[in-house]
């Protein structure tokens, strides 16, 4: 659905020219448009238009520029999502640890590092909107033995919900795994 509304904006781009949206119809054109975030791209693309209706028993989509009066029509199968679902989906993620989502965190940002994906920590910290600090931190969960990585990621979360990042970082300074091992149990002793 993204696409086909690029492909009006971008045939529309002419029309666009002595609209004080300008900048934004240029982007559309522009070779940078597909290295944009999708918070951005959907920024210009809500400037760009006026109106957007949807009709769902005829599965259509109405669109209206700013700066025009011709309305694009185009087919469009949206599925309905229930609000409930999403909160249920939200709750359980709530739920989860903070150290486990740190952990997935961690080892997220250092596949998009190794892939190129990310060029440095700065860049990750303006796409997330964490300190350079705070990333550090996280990813200085990658240190952890593969063993407590492994029950950071499958202990129940009633009993690391309890454990704050800040504690793993004693942990993950220590290089030695068997110390590490004995840490970990200290730290969970002292919590329960």
């Amino acid at each position: 659905m993204e696409e086909r509304i690029e492909q009006i904006l971008r045939g529309e781009v002419k029309t666009l020219k002595n609209s004080p949206h300008k900048a934004e119809a240029e982007a559309i054109l522009s070779p940078l448009w597909d290295s944009l975030f999708f918070e951005e791209k959907r920024r210009i693309i809500q400037t760009l238009i006026k109106t957007a209706d949807y009709d769902s028993t005829a599965k259509k989509i109405y669109i209206v520029l700013n700066g025009t009066t011709e309305c694009h029509e185009f087919d469009s199968n949206i599925k309905k999502i229930h609000a409930n679902e999403l909160k249920g989906k939200q709750r359980q993620l709530d739920q989860e640890p903070t150290i486990r989502k740190q952990l997935l965190l961690a080892h997220h940002l250092n596949r998009n590092l190794c892939d190129g994906k990310i060029k440095d920590l700065n860049q990750a910290s303006a796409w997330l909107g964490f300190s350079q600090t705070s990333l550090s931190h996280i990813l200085g969960l990658l240190h952890l033995s593969p063993s407590i990585q492994t029950e950071i990621m499958t202990e129940t979360a009633t009993t690391l919900s309890t454990i704050p990042e800040y504690k793993l970082r004693d942990i993950s300074s220590e290089m030695d795994w068997t110390k590490q091992a004995v840490l970990w149990q200290e730290i969970k002793t002292s919590l329960s």
